[in-house]
């Protein structure tokens, strides 16, 4: 299992995140995740996305469909392509 952890909160915050728990539907768990936290990096999301890679695609091209990058105190970040309801 793979805990997410918040350091935007003081205290730091842990939580349990499964994989299993989230839905099979491509947008439903893209919107799930950037409700949890606005913007991931590569490393951060790729456990929570690959599983919905098809034979010949990758966690790159996923993240092109469905998040917009950008780069934050020069680290490459995702973050949702359209609004997310919190």
């Amino acid at each position: 299992s793979l805990a997410l952890v918040d350091r935007g909160s003081g205290p730091d915050t842990i939580c349990l995140l499964r994989v299993e728990d989230l839905s099979e539907d491509t947008q439903e768990r893209f919107n799930h995740l950037f409700t949890l936290r606005e913007k991931w990096t590569e490393a951060d999301i790729t456990p929570y996305i690959q599983d919905l890679c098809g034979a010949k695609q990758t966690t790159g091209a996923l993240l092109t469909k469905y998040a917009r990058s950008s780069t934050q105190n020069g680290v490459k970040v995702f973050n949702s392509r359209r609004p997310v309801a919190t």
